[in-house]
């Protein structure tokens, strides 16, 4: 009986291997096949790659808020983060960091400004900062890119300053008309106001001019824009958002009596004011304040405005709008510096635009055509630099939905050192779902390679999202 079984399934086995044997599987007839099998796979572990990386963001944000505390030291320890405790002093109390609503505050802690949500997130010691500069996450001093990169940039071509004028001339208060000028420089038009922000239009963005250099040029100069800036925003005082050189452009493009309103962070002013700005056209935020936009004459004055009603009340009705366009420096996790010895000296954020309240006629005349927007203006959302944060659900809580958003893209790589100061490609999709935003264009790629990513990395992340 026994030497039967064996029998039996010896015969099996080779039964079968024959058979394996004479119908081999075929995984491509040809090699455009293999090689859309392989685009098929890459494209689905890339696609159940983001959606792990969107799921862990979501969860991290909702202990957040839930906890009210920091961030897990164990997502962000390493080296030198270690020890932070040791080199740093104590986080901030969470009253000194949140509203009693749940809103950051600009905290302001022993000597220096601190993000909310993980005051010392920004803060990478020597040993980091080492390790990043082996793995080729500094910036590069000569890259170029190839024409048919270039080609994916900024146009090579002049900005159509006709089309532009007509667009400046028939917006209502409800349209929003953006232009990116490269990096975190957008000449935005709404409410028959031109506002402009972080401009930085030279070839390099270091104090020097020896640092990295564009990989194209910038469209347009200060002083080729064929009508008045009224308003600049800055974000924060990096280098690459805000540039004495252009600085000095826009002031000699606009003689004295017309010079635009600066609305900048608190701290940043000073600057400013060593750049020829005078003081009376320079307005500083805090978190969450607000300024109202008035035109007198030919040139806009800001009448600052306290906190903004929605930070202090919460939602607003669109039909409580204001009567003027207004800008309101929102938060978010960065950090600021212009030398070694300023570091978090003054503050980083944000800004929302909004247009003034549409007259009884003008709500009317688009009662028919847009009846979900007859009672607001046009909102625009430029987030300047930041990494995820839960502030975005915020804003978008509050003020939204957008119209148009301008959200951060590049200089993400590598991302354990690049995460908590910059989003990537797929937390700028987080951001854009969050604030609720109709269309939101990329800023902060594709200029100056100021990281390990290059030019095109945010656009091949987001054609697989």
């Amino acid at each position: 009986a026994r030497l039967s079984l064996l029998s039996l399934s010896l015969f099996v086995s080779l039964y079968l291997s024959v058979c394996l044997c004479r119908t081999p599987r075929v995984i491509a007839r040809t090699y455009g096949e293999a090689m859309r099998h392989m685009e098929e796979s890459l494209l689905a572990r890339h696609r159940l790659y983001a959606a792990q990386q969107r799921a862990r963001e979501l969860e991290r944000a909702a202990k957040q808020l839930r906890l009210g505390m920091d961030v897990d030291t164990a997502a962000t320890s390493r080296g030198w983060a270690k020890l932070r405790e040791l080199f740093h002093a104590p986080a901030p109390p969470r009253s000194e960091r949140f509203y009693e609503n749940g809103l950051p505050k600009a905290c302001f802690w022993r000597g220096r400004y601190v993000n909310a949500w993980d005051p010392y997130c920004c803060d990478r010691g020597p040993w980091d900062s080492l390790v990043m500069a082996m793995e080729g996450g500094l910036p590069r001093l000569h890259e170029a890119v190839t024409p048919a990169e270039k080609q994916l940039l900024l146009p090579g071509v002049s900005v159509d300053w006709d089309e532009v004028l007509r667009a400046r001339a028939t917006a209502s208060c409800h349209e929003v008309t953006a232009l990116w000028a490269g990096h975190a420089s957008v000449l935005l038009l709404m409410d028959g106001i031109t506002l402009l922000t972080d401009p930085v239009f030279g070839e390099s963005c270091s104090p020097l001019q020896a640092g990295p250099k564009r990989y194209v040029p910038a469209p347009f100069q200060a002083e080729e824009v064929p009508f008045d800036i009224d308003v600049v925003l800055i974000s924060h005082n990096h280098f690459d958002h805000l540039c004495p050189r252009t600085i000095a452009q826009i002031l000699r493009a606009h003689p004295e009596g017309s010079a635009p309103l600066f609305i900048v962070p608190t701290g940043v002013g000073s600057t400013l004011e060593e750049m020829g700005v005078a003081a009376d056209r320079i307005v500083e935020l805090n978190w969450w304040e607000q300024v109202v936009l008035k035109r007198v004459g030919s040139r806009i004055t800001g009448r600052k405005g306290g906190m903004a009603p929605e930070a202090v009340y919460g939602r607003v009705g669109e039909s409580q709008g204001t009567a003027g366009a207004r800008v309101v420096f929102t938060p978010a996790q960065h950090w600021s510096a212009r030398s070694f010895f300023d570091r978090n000296q003054s503050l980083w954020g944000g800004f929302v635009v909004e247009g003034a309240k549409p007259s009884a006629a003008q709500q009317r005349s688009h009662q028919q055509d847009k009846p979900a927007r007859q009672q607001r203006g046009g909102r625009f959302f430029f987030a300047g630099d930041t990494g995820y944060c839960p502030v975005f659900r915020q804003i978008g809580e509050l003020f939204g939905p957008f119209d148009v958003s301008a959200l951060p893209l590049g200089a993400y790589a590598p991302k354990w050192f690049m995460k908590a100061q910059h989003v990537d490609p797929m937390e700028s999709l987080l951001i854009h779902e969050e604030l609720k935003s109709s269309v939101s264009f990329g800023i902060h790629w594709g200029t100056w390679p100021l990281a390990k990513d290059r030019p095109l990395d945010p656009l091949y992340e987001l054609r697989g999202a």
